[in-house]
């Protein structure tokens, strides 16, 4: 578990609408506060190298609360730097809401 101090990250989400005839899509930016980002190894691909980093939310804390809607083909900025969301992993604690989101992003 992650201490609650180390929730010191800003990102920028901008959510995945869709995938129609005029190409993807993504909705407003949203500021999301108190996330953790780490960066994880370089995977090589055929050619190149894809840097990898690893975000955590902690849902019951912090504002907004639909921030913790995260899905694949999310944007992410942190520093700058764009990303996309290749995974989301919710994960529960003791009652039916989400306590916590883990997201990778490539």
């Amino acid at each position: 578990m992650i201490r609650q101090g180390l929730f010191i990250h800003n990102v920028v989400r901008r959510p995945y609408r869709s995938d129609d005839f005029m190409g993807d899509a993504w909705g407003p930016a949203q500021e999301i506060r108190g996330v953790r980002v780490e960066p994880a190894v370089q995977v090589r691909g055929s050619d190149r190298g894809v840097n990898m980093a690893y975000l955590s939310y902690r849902a019951l804390l912090f504002a907004p609360p639909d921030a913790a809607k995260w899905q694949e083909k999310d944007k992410v900025i942190f520093n700058g730097l764009e990303m996309t969301v290749q995974s989301v992993a919710y994960m529960y604690g003791a009652t039916a809401d989400v306590h916590h989101v883990e997201v990778q992003l490539i």
